[in-house]
């Protein structure tokens, strides 16, 4: 670029310079004239350099290498600024991740912002007798009746009625399955999804083939698309898996693609080993309730939005559809008045269950780690005002030889932004291994198997740029103002150790550092008053009387399908282990269930009073229980008697219940519910 820049104006010096040889000037003469007509190569040189902000650049570099070298010299300073900076940076970047990867990263598919999920709001809750609710994107209404689980009738029509989305798909969420993959038994989670799913999400594969329409037809043979991460893991990526057969809960499903690498289902953190048609659940999960009926209610759809089709027409015309067929017939689920209507909440960053699980707790995490790397600027602000006093006259010569105040002021800055730079590196690096540790804590203290992705993205680096140059700014900026406002007289005339700033110098710094010094303090006390609470709430917690004895408890789960344990063994199972348990030292009573308490993976089940209408049906959730559960739990009961042996014979009817006392209010109202007759989901009687 300068080679170029100087044949150019050697050019137009020589043009010039022709120009007056051809009026008759001497050569030597005409390139004198030219020069000092031209105004000086070196100026010429400097005003195309700053045209082309090459001058701008040659400045920041400047700045950059002196900046260094000052910094090289104070390795003290630069050590504690860097090492204090990287803490309060990388716990922020840390806590980010973990947000970014729970509530904010999109799905990986094409254009997800044009995804939806269909969802119900109503003035009441729908009168089913039963079904799965699974979770919806977006915020949840604790005063709202909301839902995205519908029947699969209705599913059908709106698939065959719609024209608002260019693809639209069941979605059904399963327990853990019984996978048996050439001898390796495992246990899977997945979906049974609609043959569309993967079209309408716009997916492909890594290898064979997605699910098609095909089959989720009715007697289609029973086939399976597996996860990328899990074909890696499990089988060891063998592309030969493809055309292979696997058994399924004892049934043969052949697998025919792995789905591309990225995509692990609809839910963050929350992973899918396993994709099936929709149509094959009767058969691998045949003690399911009646799948088809019009008030069981466990299937949610999502939906692409057709380009140009808003959300408003969307809602409108699937409202159209949904409205007239949940609230008139023998098969009505609302009545006219809960005016039903369909709502599309939009799935670009998936369900998001782990976001509304976590989203509070991590929004105080976000405050208090934010008021970790307010301390550590200010912290850092302390020592650059303390740096600054001893270069005081060496910023004061620079300004008495006449430097530029602003040129000083982009040097000082520049400096704090090296500092923000290092610390950015090595926060990062803390971040990873904290956010690493605390999925790691959640993956193993939670209900369901998590797999949060908090590899740094694009997102998660742009936030930790961010918030180093707002450090840094925060950091430097007063202290380098404040640097470059001396009073040159008392400067210069002060001693190199301890050079006078002058009396309006001394009182703002002085200000300066005493500000900083309370805002410390009344943070920190903050920080630690946040800390004692938590703290004081946890103790609580662990102390709070949760309905059952949680002392002394031990839980052991078993899955009794490994060793090919089906049903009708399965109870006698479980009553043969517990009465091993039972004669084991120490044991003082056992019992089983088909899950832990305040699991939240209760099937919901609809009851009503013999008798009852529809509309006096209230959903519930359902928990079988052995013998002796309530006496080794320590649940008290308030009226009746526990379970005996005699109930639990096959031929028991009517079928003993206990239930809590908010259903015995809502079915019974202040009546004694002890020997009420009333019906669950299939028109059991229950006593």
């Amino acid at each position: 670029m300068e080679r170029d820049m100087d044949a150019e104006l050697r050019f137009h010096l020589e043009a010039f310079a022709e120009d007056l040889v051809r009026i008759g000037i001497p050569r030597e003469e005409a390139l004198r004239r030219a020069r000092i007509e031209f105004g000086g190569v070196e100026r010429a040189k400097e005003e195309c350099r700053d045209a082309r902000g090459v001058r701008l650049l040659e400045t920041l570099l400047q700045d950059l290498r002196y900046g260094l070298r000052l910094l090289s010299k104070s390795p003290g300073f630069t050590a504690v600024a860097v090492i204090t900076l990287s803490l309060g940076i990388g716990a922020n970047t840390a806590i980010f991740s973990l947000i970014n990867a729970a509530m904010l990263r999109s799905l990986p598919v094409p254009e997800p912002g044009r995804l939806v999920m269909l969802q119900y709001a109503a003035r009441e809750d729908p009168n089913v007798m039963g079904g799965y609710f699974w979770g919806c994107p977006g915020k949840t209404d604790p005063k709202g009746h909301k839902g995205c689980s519908f029947s699969h009738p209705m599913y059908e029509q709106i698939h065959a009625q719609q024209t608002v989305f260019s693809g639209l798909s069941a979605l059904v969420g399963s327990d853990e399955l019984h996978m048996d993959a050439d001898g390796r038994r495992s246990m899977v989670t997945g979906d049974f999804v609609g043959g569309d799913f993967f079209s309408t999400l716009g997916l492909g594969v890594e290898l064979g083939r997605t699910l098609q329409p095909a089959d989720d037809r009715p007697g289609a043979p029973p086939v399976a698309v597996l996860r990328y991460g899990y074909w890696r893991r499990q089988l060891g990526g063998d592309p030969s898996v493809i055309g292979k057969s696997v058994s399924l809960e004892g049934v043969a499903v052949t697998i025919v693609g792995v789905v591309s690498r990225g995509f692990s289902g609809l839910e963050a953190g929350i992973p899918d080993d396993i994709w099936l048609p929709l149509s094959s659940q009767p058969t691998l999960l045949p003690k399911i309730f009646r799948w088809d009926m019009p008030n069981n209610v466990w299937t949610e759809m999502v939906a692409r939005l057709k380009p140009g089709v808003g959300k408003a027409k969307a809602e409108s015309a699937i409202t159209a559809i949904f409205t007239p067929s949940v609230t008139t017939g023998a098969d009505a689920i609302f009545k006219p008045d809960d005016a039903p209507r369909i709502e599309l909440p939009e799935l670009e960053r998936g369900i998001g269950s782990l976001g509304r699980e976590f989203g509070k707790p991590l929004f105080v995490l976000m405050a208090a780690v934010g008021i970790i790397l307010f301390l550590a600027t200010a912290n850092i602000a302390g020592l650059m005002l303390a740096r600054g006093v001893s270069r005081c006259r060496e910023i004061a010569v620079r300004l008495a030889l006449g430097a530029p105040r602003w040129r000083i002021l982009s040097q000082l800055l520049t400096e704090s932004l090296l500092l923000a730079a290092a610390a950015a590196v090595f926060g990062t690096l803390l971040a990873y291994w904290g956010a690493y540790g605390l999925a790691t804590f959640l993956a193993s203290n939670w209900r369901e198997h998590l797999e949060i992705d908090i590899h740094p993205d694009l997102t998660v680096l742009a936030f930790t740029a961010t918030v180093s140059v707002v450090a840094a700014i925060c950091f430097g900026l007063a202290p380098s103002l404040l640097g470059t406002r001396l009073d040159l007289t008392h400067a210069l005339k002060g001693s190199p150790e301890s050079p006078s700033l002058g009396a309006h110098g001394e009182k703002r710094r002085l200000g300066l550092g005493s500000a900083l010094v309370v805002a410390q303090v009344v943070f920190s006390v903050i920080l630690v008053g946040g800390a004692g609470l938590l703290v004081h709430t946890l103790i609580r917690l662990e102390t709070m009387d949760v309905g059952f004895e949680t002392r002394n408890v031990l839980l052991v789960s078993i899955d009794p399908n490994i060793r090919d344990w089906t049903d009708p063994r399965i109870p006698r199972l479980c009553r043969e282990l517990q009465n091993h348990f039972t004669v084991l030292p120490g044991v003082i009573s056992s019992s089983y269930s088909m899950v832990p308490l305040l699991n939240k993976m209760n099937m919901d089940t609809g009851f009503s009073s013999l008798g009852g209408s529809k509309e006096s049906r209230i959903a519930s959730d359902e928990l079988p229980v052995g013998t002796n559960f309530f006496e080794t739990m320590r649940i008290p009961l308030l009226a009746g008697r526990t379970f005996n042996a005699k109930d639990f014979q096959a031929d028991a009817k009517p079928r003993p219940i206990i239930v809590n006392q908010k259903l015995a209010r809502l079915l019974f109202g202040k009546g004694n519910p002890v020997g009420q007759l009333f019906s669950d989901v299939g028109s059991k009687t229950a006593d």
